[in-house]
């Protein structure tokens, strides 16, 4: 299909999109315990990520909402140490519409008690904003967040202080210091990170 697609930006799109949708399946049902459909399910879903979408004739939004929804149903690790990499194309406008997205998302699968999904929803704001250097957000997203999930946080305030705010890292920290399943990892986490615990919030 690559091979028959490659002269044909739309096509290319649809076969990788395809293929992502195969291996979901695939991996429903699949003992993949060598990980080959793993492997090939990261690279399907990376490269559909990344084509270029401006001479497929797709709607950047409609692209860029069916990519959102393709991450937080991914529920096999696959983008383990590449979580950023699937919002390498989405800056600016898209890149507000990609968060109100995933917000409007992880409301909608709460109400249906799809707790673990509205949780993964709310984990790809955080990495949409390390991707588009979206600084002034971090902190948002992390109190969105909260401690039950620590690897986001961690991830925000790193990429904080390597863009040497780390003030932003402490305010990170901070936003995400509320009862939760991962509240005192973080609290040492943000010891080792900034030198202190989380700042408690001024009323």
């Amino acid at each position: 299909l690559q091979r028959q697609t490659a002269k044909d930006p739309a096509a290319r799109l649809a076969a990788q999109r395809a293929l992502v949708a195969w291996c979901y399946g695939a991996m429903r049902r699949c003992d993949d315990s060598y990980g080959v459909i793993g492997e090939l399910a990261r690279e399907a879903l990376l490269t559909y990520a990344k084509l270029p979408i401006g001479s497929s004739g797709i709607a950047a939004d409609d692209w860029c909402e069916d990519l959102c929804e393709l991450l937080v149903w991914e529920d096999w690790g696959l983008l383990y140490r590449h979580e950023t990499e699937p919002f390498a194309q989405i800056r600016g406008a898209l890149a507000e519409q990609a968060e109100a997205f995933l917000l409007a998302l992880s409301d909608e699968l709460r109400g249906q008690r799809l707790r673990y999904e509205a949780g993964e929803a709310l984990q790809n704001v955080a990495y949409l904003h390390i991707a588009a250097g979206r600084l002034a957000r971090f902190a948002q997203a992390a109190g969105e967040i909260g401690s039950d999930h620590w690897m986001p946080i961690v991830a925000l305030a790193q990429a904080a202080i390597q863009r040497g705010r780390r003030e932003i890292a402490r305010d990170v920290f901070a936003a995400a210091d509320r009862p939760g399943l991962q509240r005192d990892h973080l609290r040492q986490r943000c010891i080792d990170l900034t030198g202190s615990p989380p700042p408690t919030p001024t009323s």
